[in-house]
């Protein structure tokens, strides 16, 4: 055998073979990350509209009110389309009620079957509603048990008469005119918050219109806002505590008082102590905030509220940087070259002294002419999403209104009140063909539009805007209210497989059986979200009261500690994901 010596290789040569297999290395690693599955900035986010296959044919209309206001129809009941989602029948699939404005025009309960796919029984049940001229123009509706009796009852509020539906034994529904709801109020928005802590669900009533004002026959065509930056001559705010399914009216013993044109209200425990607060969306004003001291509200001083030339429209909570503290989003208008509002992104930081900072930045502080908007998690990423519905007259392309709406506006109070002195519209534009947004939480307070690339591009005047597992996959589908315009059902087909979720539906007792007011935390990998379960916010909006929290890659949960609307606390271990869990309360 023949043996030969190898002569140690050169220091040089060495550096130069380490060169060399150094470049081969990141060679390599730059072609497998060049060449990775890349989902891009919609995280593979996707929603394909289903609505005629779900079995959904329902359209708004406006209202037709007196003669002399018809010039103006399209801003004058500007809103109507609301639609709420609850449970009817105890089953645990999500069911729909959506509302029209136009009088002899019935309203539509859609009762989900289990697999996503709906059936009209509105007339089958007596809730079509009572759109009627002179007396009642649908602005939305709630629901929920309100006597105690072990089934659903639906309020219905807007310009006109606020009705009681109270559901009897046998499923169907009957107006109760005995209810101790306002006979006469311009209603555009409502809520329910357990206000006292008694265990039942008082009703908060947001005015819009002046409230002796009928506009089937005004009197006068001075129906308008004194000012288009902060207008005090509207409708007065309503809160009525509940008596065992009757209603009473403590709005002055509760210290509430103004009238702002209120177009959105929602409810959650802004500052911890345990009672629920007001917070509201003022058109022509901007916002406000009640805090409840033991059942009587107080205005929330000098926490960044004040700033003036803002049109609230909108009033959504969520915990969009996972720190348990919730964020409030109010919706306003940009529309270029002649208005630039913006939306507000305000973040809680109430209890260390910072009150609510703004922290809207490009793209979600400004989307279009914006109206309804909620939070969720739609890809399941562990990251709060945001939904924006836009649009506000969808008409003749050539012609737009916007001229003739800032000229009236550069006027004095005298004018902008008196629809007489409007331009009449016609079939004319305004902010009109625009898209809904869909912002993906990237994390960090950045988002990013993703409603082109998710299939999100429907171009009516969206208004109420609902998120919900209609289909019990556990991905939260999205349900879309049109002013003048159809509702649309978008079912979430986004493709990911990797990513895991938890879903808690409350029991909380027989006067708030889905624990209206209560405070969720869930924990995980970490990470720390905060929810707060309502019956009404949004515009126009009751979403679904189940808690669905995305939790990306991990496949458990540390925690979850609720904490109930009357302060009690309940701890739950380490829940199975996936899957959707009933807490009771105990």
């Amino acid at each position: 055998m023949t043996t030969r010596n190898l002569a140690p290789m050169a220091p040089s040569a060495w550096r130069v073979w380490m060169v060399r297999g150094l470049l081969l290395v990141s060679a390599g690693s730059a072609w497998a990350i060049s060449h990775r599955p890349f989902a891009g900035p919609d995280g593979g986010l996707r929603v394909r509209e289903v609505t005629s296959d779900v079995g959904i044919d329902f359209v708004h209309r406006r209202p037709d009110l007196h003669p002399s206001l018809r010039p103006i129809a399209p801003q004058l009941p500007a809103t109507g389309a609301g639609v709420s989602v609850f449970d009817l029948e105890g089953d645990g699939d999500m069911d729909l009620y959506a509302v029209t404005s136009l009088q002899d025009a019935p309203n539509a309960l859609y009762v989900n079957d289990g697999t996503g796919h709906f059936v009209d029984q509105a007339a089958a049940r007596g809730a079509v509603g009572a759109n009627a001229t002179g007396r009642h123009a649908a602005m939305g509706s709630l629901w929920a048990d309100l006597d105690a009796d072990g089934d659903v009852d639906g309020i219905l509020y807007g310009f006109g008469e606020q009705i009681l539906l109270r559901q009897a034994e046998d499923g169907t529904f009957a107006e109760d005119p005995e209810a101790g709801l306002p006979s006469w109020m311009n209603a555009a928005c409502a809520t329910l918050i357990d206000h006292d802590r008694d265990g039942d669900l008082d009703l908060f009533l947001g005015g819009y219109f002046p409230g002796g004002l009928d506009l089937w026959a005004p009197g006068t065509t001075v129906v308008m806002h004194e000012d288009g930056e902060d207008a005090h001559n509207g409708g007065r705010d309503v809160l009525l505590r509940n008596d065992g399914g009757r209603f009473t009216d403590v709005t002055e013993a509760a210290g509430l008082h103004g009238t702002r044109w209120t177009y959105g209200c929602s409810v959650a425990d802004l500052d911890d102590d345990g009672w629920p607060d007001l917070y509201l969306a003022l058109d022509w004003a901007g916002e406000a905030a009640w805090r409840n001291d033991h059942g009587r509200f107080v205005p929330m001083e000098d926490i960044g509220l004040s700033r003036r030339a803002k049109a609230g429209m909108n009033v959504a909570f969520g915990d969009i940087h996972n720190d348990d503290q919730l964020a409030v989003y109010v919706t306003n208008v940009v529309a270029p070259g002649w208005v630039v509002q913006g939306n507000n992104l305000r973040v809680n930081r109430i209890a260390d002294g910072r009150g609510m900072p703004n922290e809207a930045t490009p793209p979600v502080d400004g989307c279009g002419y914006a109206w309804g908007a909620t939070f969720g998690d739609l890809d399941l990423d562990g990251k709060l999403d945001l939904l924006v519905t836009n649009g506000h007259t969808t008409a003749d392309p050539d012609g737009d209104y916007w001229y003739d709406f800032a000229r009236v506006h550069a006027g004095n109070a005298g004018i902008m009140q008196d629809v007489a002195h409007w331009t009449p519209w016609g079939d004319r534009s305004m902010s009109g063909f625009e898209r809904s947004c869909l912002f993906r939480n990237l994390g960090e307070g950045q988002f990013v539009d993703v409603a082109a690339q998710a299939g999100l591009d429907d171009l009516d005047d969206g208004r109420s805007v609902a998120m919900s597992d209609l289909d019990g996959d556990g991905l939260l589908d999205v349900v879309v209210a049109n002013q003048h315009g159809p509702l649309r059902v978008y079912r979430n087909t986004s493709e990911v497989p990797d990513h895991h979720w938890i879903g808690l539906a409350l029991r909380g007792g027989p006067g708030n059986p889905t624990g209206v007011g209560a405070t969720v935390r869930v924990r995980w990998d970490g990470q720390v979200q905060r929810h707060v379960v309502t019956a009404g916010g949004g515009m126009s909006t009751q979403d679904d009261p189940r808690v669905v929290v995305g939790l990306g890659g991990a496949r458990r949960v540390d925690g979850i500690e609720i904490t109930w609307p009357d302060g009690s606390s309940q701890a739950l271990g380490r829940l199975a994901v996936d899957r959707m869990h009933t807490v009771v309360k105990r």
